[in-house]
């Protein structure tokens, strides 16, 4: 991908360019980065490319013929633009909202792009209409010139090229970004408070941690707390924590297990699951694999398909559940079960329990 911009503080765009990320990125040629100042492009001995707009006005405005040089220098001979893809961006505040879609958008379509970052009052609107430019914004407010413009969809573009990030899998778009990250350590003690990192994150269990992060991104804090709580209680089941996930229980907690029929199995209390708990806690090798999660005000609904072994047998159970859990205060108050029998499978792969899943979608049988 090639970048050329046109501008009057070419520094600008090259100091920013040339170091870390997108620097090294210059030196592997996985990008280029070009800019062309119009003031090279004027027939004025002064290098003036500004000038009083017509019907009167504050400022100056950019004339129009030093930047369409600018910009037919940058495409090359008439012959060769045959073969490239370009793609043209003006910056205003009225445009096109720049965003990550648009980024990836701009990198798998197009060979070069141009930027024509304007200064002053503005560019002459003659330059727009007979480039057949785009006019993109990055954000709600007017800035002093297009430079940063320029600079964030260059930053943006070239993160979406392959090499550029070196292992591909760095984009955190692509890997469920949360905005709150955790390192070590686990307890953070400061002026006489402890601030620790969520237990789902201290589990191993890469579902519920990508599930999780799903929760971060989420517009209404009190919804996303609930999800996050019932994240934290399938990490507890994980790990046996039988102690944890009981305090993340209401006092008149009760479980009920539905079956597709209608069915009701074995209503427990908070105090009737504790022994169940002890014994299905102690099972290694639980494994939940969420499918979907979904939640309204003080209800959260969660698709998986539970998998662990028989200590016996060693064979492996995998059942897809669909799971309703209703808060209160905080805390899970009660928890209904929906599990299709027809859908329970002893020792089959996953691949297949999915399979079987896709075709008889167990959240029909809520009603």
């Amino acid at each position: 991908m090639k970048f050329y911009v046109v501008t009057l503080f070419p520094e600008m765009i090259m100091s920013y360019v040339g170091d870390s990320i997108l620097g090294r990125a210059i030196k592997g040629k996985h990008i280029a980065v070009k800019t062309y100042n119009p003031r090279d492009f004027t027939k004025d001995k002064w290098a003036r490319v500004d000038r009083r707009p017509y019907a009167g006005g504050p400022g100056m405005v950019l004339e129009a013929e030093s930047l369409l040089k600018a910009v037919e220098k940058a495409r090359g001979p008439e012959s060769k633009r045959k073969t490239k893809k370009t793609k043209i961006i003006f910056f205003a505040p009225e445009g096109k909202q720049f965003t990550n879609v648009y980024a990836r958008q701009l990198a798998k379509k197009y060979d070069e792009i141009i930027m024509i970052a304007g200064r002053y009052e503005g560019v002459d609107a003659r330059v727009k209409k007979i480039l057949k430019a785009e006019t993109v914004t990055v954000g709600p407010y007017v800035l002093t010139g297009g430079e940063v413009p320029a600079m964030i969809v260059i930053d943006a573009v070239s993160r979406q090229i392959p090499g550029v990030l070196g292992d591909f899998a760095s984009l955190e778009e692509d890997r469920i970004a949360s905005p709150d990250v955790y390192t070590r350590p686990e307890v953070l003690k400061w002026k006489g408070k402890n601030y620790r990192v969520p237990k789902v994150l201290l589990g191993g269990n890469h579902k519920l941690i990508e599930a999780w992060k799903k929760t971060q991104l989420g517009d209404a804090p009190s919804v996303s707390k609930n999800r996050q709580l019932v994240l934290d209680i399938l990490a507890d089941e994980v790990r046996g924590d039988i102690a944890s996930a009981q305090k993340k229980m209401t006092k008149d907690y009760t479980m009920t297990w539905v079956y597709k029929s209608g069915g009701t199995l074995f209503p427990r209390t908070k105090n009737d699951i504790q022994k169940d708990m002890k014994e299905a806690y102690v099972i290694s090798g639980r494994e939940y694999h969420l499918i979907n999660v979904t939640e309204a005000e003080d209800v959260v609904m969660v698709e998986l398909i539970e998998s662990y072994p028989d200590p016996k047998t060693k064979k492996v159970y995998r059942t897809p559940l669909v799971l309703v859990l209703e808060m209160k205060n905080g805390k899970i108050q009660t928890g209904r079960h929906y599990c299709d029998p027809a859908l329970s499978y002893l020792h089959l792969t996953e691949a297949e329990v999915h399979h079987a899943y896709a075709k008889k979608k167990t959240p029909k049988i809520i009603k």
